[in-house]
């Protein structure tokens, strides 16, 4: 009997691919859904240009942080 648990992430909003970033490195096999075609469509359908009121450096997403430039 195998031993893990399926784990499915409901989501590709911000916190849907940060868990999926940290599960890559972990090594569970995962998957992520999403109902629409990209990845953070609430992004997409509600900003042409994101102002960030934080630090980029608190700002990324695991494992990929923004640019210096």
């Amino acid at each position: 009997m195998d031993d893990t648990t399926p784990v499915a992430i409901i989501g590709a909003g911000p916190a849907g691919l940060a868990i999926a970033a940290c599960l890559r490195q972990s090594g569970p096999d995962f998957v992520l859904l999403e109902k629409e075609q990209q990845a953070a469509p609430a992004w997409r359908r509600h900003y042409e240009r994101v102002h960030l009121h934080t630090a980029k450096r608190f700002s990324s997403l695991p494992f990929a942080p923004f640019p210096r430039d």
